[in-house]
C-alpha cells in the first residue's frame, strides 16, 4: 500500500490482490470472506464523516459502531472490539 498527496488531497493506493492479509475473525466467521465477496483484507481502522467506525474497505455491518449513540466508555470498547479484528 502507498500514500501520496497531490495538492490538499491525500491519496491511498492500495492492492489487495497481493498479499491481503485476513484477520482470524473474518477467515472464521466473516460471511463476506467465507463467499468470496471480500478483496480488502483487514488494513486499517476508518472513522467516517458521520462517526461510523469501522475496517477500511469491509463491507460487514456487524463490525461497524455508530459513535453518534456512544458515551466514552461505549466508544472505548467499541475501539477494542475493531482492534482485536486486526
Amino acid at each position: 500500500m502507498s500514500a501520496y498527496f497531490r495538492k490538499n488531497n491525500w491519496i491511498q493506493v492500495k492492492d489487495s490482490t497481493r498479499g491481503a492479509k485476513y484477520a482470524n475473525f473474518c477467515i472464521q466467521q466473516c460471511p463476506f470472506y467465507k463467499t468470496g465477496n471480500c478483496q480488502e483484507g483487514v488494513f486499517s481502522l476508518f472513522l467516517s464523516s458521520n462517526l461510523i467506525l469501522h475496517l477500511s474497505g469491509c463491507k460487514n455491518e456487524q463490525i461497524q459502531f455508530d459513535l453518534n449513540k456512544q458515551d466514552d466508555k461505549q466508544i472505548k470498547t467499541s475501539l477494542k472490539n475493531l482492534l482485536s479484528c486486526i
